[in-house]
């Protein structure tokens, strides 16, 4: 049962470094365009739209885009409610 609880707590913070480390990335590489919104959706999907919302934030890049504004909180909300319902092993439905 431990076991099950860090390797969660690992891959959430594996998850929003990735996330965070992918708009990083998409800023400096702006001009090449080689990371697309969609990789970061899937990120954000997958446990990571809080790492994605708040690098917006500590890198001052895409503050302008609804994508990442409107959609990645939605989604945060939905990963923080599914990780403690995760880690607390409930499923509160």
């Amino acid at each position: 049962m431990t076991i099950i609880k860090v390797l969660l707590a690992v891959y959430a913070v594996a998850i929003n470094l990735y996330a965070f480390m992918l708009l990083y990335l998409q800023k400096k590489s702006s001009e090449e365009k080689n990371i697309k919104d969609g990789k970061i959706l899937l990120a954000g999907v997958l446990g990571g739209a809080l790492g994605a919302y708040l690098s917006t934030f500590f890198l001052k890049y895409r503050r302008d885009s609804l994508f990442i504004m409107a959609l990645m909180p939605v989604i945060a909300t939905l990963n923080i409610y599914l990780f403690l319902s995760g880690f607390y092993m409930r499923l509160i439905f």
